[in-house]
C-alpha cells in the first residue's frame, strides 16, 4: 500500500481519462499545512466531464422509473379492473362521445378525476340505460386516478356481493375484515346495482357495504339502469340502502340516449 508521504510528495505525471468520453482528466491542487514549515501540496486527478454525474443521473431515473412502474403495476392489480376497462381513458373515449353525443359527462367526470382529492370528494351516482356509456366512463376515472397514485377499486356489485358472501361462509357469518378492506381504498366503483337476486342475508350486506362507505366517507361511484333502480325499490328494506346511496353520491349524472353497443354491426 502507498504511504502518505509518498501520495503528498508524488508528482502525478500521467493523467486517467474518461471511460465514458475519453477526456482527460484535469489536475487539481491542494495546499496542505498552509503558512507552516511544514506545508506541503497535495495533487488529485478529477473528471473533466461530468460522464459520471450524468450516467449517476440516468441510473437514478432508471430505478425511480422501475418503482413507479412497480407501484401502478401494483396499484392496478389491486384494483380489480379487467384488461378491457384498464383501455378506457379520456382520451380514447373523447371521439366516442363526440360521436354519441355524451361529451358533456365526459367533461364533468373528467373535472371529478382531475379536481380528486382524497376524502374530501363527493360520490358519483350514474344512471341510464344500458350501453350509454356509464361504467366506461367511471373506469376513465379509476384509470386517471391510479395513474395519479390512489389505491381505487372497479367492481359489479355482484362481483362484490359474492366476495362477501364466500368470505362470510367461511368466516363463521363475519365480514367486518372485508369491511375495513374496502374502506382503505381512496375511490370505489361499484357498477350496475339491481341485478342480483336478494336473500335476507344478501340484504344484509349490500346495507352494510353501503352504510360503511357512507361512515367512513368513501368516496364511490355507482352506477345503475332505470328498471333495476326500480327494482330496488320494491324489495322490501331496499329503502334504506337507496337512501345511503343518495347521501354517498353529491354527484347525479343521468345518460340519456340509447345503448351504444353494436353500432358498427
Amino acid at each position: 500500500m502507498q504511504k502518505i508521504n509518498e501520495i503528498l510528495n508524488s508528482d502525478i505525471e500521467k493523467l486517467d481519462k474518461c471511460k465514458y468520453c475519453g477526456k482527460e482528466y484535469k489536475r487539481i491542487e491542494y495546499k496542505l499545512f498552509e503558512g507552516k514549515p511544514e506545508e506541503k501540496i497535495l495533487r488529485v486527478q478529477a473528471p473533466a466531464c461530468n460522464c459520471l454525474k450524468l450516467r449517476e443521473e440516468r441510473e437514478k431515473a432508471s430505478i425511480e422509473a422501475k418503482e413507479k412502474k412497480e407501484k401502478l403495476d401494483k396499484l392496478f392489480e389491486n384494483s380489480l379492473i379487467t384488461p378491457y376497462f384498464k383501455k378506457k381513458t379520456f382520451e380514447n373515449l373523447q371521439t366516442k362521445a363526440e360521436e354519441y353525443g355524451n361529451e358533456k359527462e365526459l367533461k364533468k367526470l373528467l373535472q371529478y378525476a382531475q379536481n380528486f382529492k382524497k376524502g374530501e370528494m363527493p360520490g358519483i351516482f350514474l344512471t341510464g340505460k344500458p350501453g350509454t356509456g356509464k361504467t366506461s366512463m367511471l373506469a376513465a376515472v379509476c384509470n386517471e386516478l391510479i395513474k395519479r397514485g390512489f389505491n381505487v377499486l372497479f367492481v359489479t356489485f355482484s362481483a362484490l356481493m359474492e366476495r362477501f358472501l364466500k368470505y362470510s361462509a367461511e368466516h363463521n357469518g363475519d365480514i367486518y375484515p372485508l369491511l375495513m378492506w374496502l374502506v382503505k381504498f381512496d375511490f370505489v366503483v361499484i357498477d350496475d346495482i339491481g341485478r342480483e337476486n336478494y336473500t335476507d342475508r344478501r340484504k344484509e350486506i349490500a346495507y352494510r357495504i353501503i352504510d360503511t362507505l357512507l361512515n367512513y366517507e368513501v368516496p364511490a361511484g355507482f352506477t345503475a339502469n332505470p328498471e333495476m333502480l326500480e327494482r330496488l325499490r320494491k324489495i322490501e328494506d331496499w329503502g334504506a340502502v337507496l337512501d345511503r346511496l343518495k347521501d354517498i353520491c353529491g354527484l347525479a349524472i343521468n345518460f340519456k340516449g340509447e345503448s351504444l353497443r353494436g353500432r358498427k354491426w
